[in-house]
């Protein structure tokens, strides 16, 4: 198994009370060579935008579980494949935020 690519991306800027908070998207991408297999692996969450701030990745239930794709692709399109399925977890990210967030209760992680 080899990593073929590690994505982010910030979704969505969050304006609390307590200060400014980020919705993010991940994905992690590895390619199984002897199965010609790609597993994405996504995920979400929120942070403090504050550097000061204590770092903290929070998991509010509005937004999407973890999840993973697998494909069976040759090596050469995985990464295009990759980004692809990045971007639709984007949205669905980005569709899952409320008009009005209210982070509680949320997750530490």
């Amino acid at each position: 198994m080899r990593k073929v690519i590690s994505l982010s991306e910030i979704v969505e800027l969050l304006e609390l009370e307590e200060g400014w908070d980020e919705v993010c998207a991940t994905a992690e991408a590895n390619y199984n060579e002897a199965t010609s297999s790609l597993a994405v692996k996504l995920d979400s969450f929120v942070r403090p935008v504050d550097l000061l701030a204590t770092e903290r990745h929070l998991t509010p239930r509005w937004l999407p579980r973890p999840d993973t794709v697998r494909q069976t692709v040759p090596l050469d399109e995985a990464v295009p494949l990759a980004r692809d399925i990045f971007q639709r977890w984007v949205k669905k990210v980005r569709q899952s935020i409320p008009f009005f967030v209210n982070l509680e209760p949320m997750e530490n992680l």
